[in-house]
């Protein structure tokens, strides 16, 4: 199970805001990377994402097998912080 800090959904928030101004269809999907997770626009979900509602209309896919909490550091850079 995946859940984020508040730091996290305030940036995951900013991010689709400026993304909404380009195309009014974007959201977001939070998937792993190489030492860490990122946050990227997607236009349609995987089937396969976990849906994570974080209130006020912004539900984020997650890519399967992600796991533990998420947390926005400098410059909103996702990280993995705990289980």
């Amino acid at each position: 199970m995946v859940t984020f800090t508040q730091r996290a959904e305030d940036a995951l928030r900013a991010s689709l805001a400026a993304a909404l101004r380009f195309d009014p269809h974007a959201s977001l999907r939070v998937e792993r990377l190489e030492g860490g997770v990122r946050a990227v626009f997607v236009v349609e979900r995987d089937p396969s994402d976990q849906a994570v509602d974080l209130g006020g209309g912004l539900t984020v896919g997650v890519e399967p097998g992600l796991d533990g909490t998420i947390d926005a550091g400098e410059h909103n850079q996702l990280a993995v912080v705990g289980p």
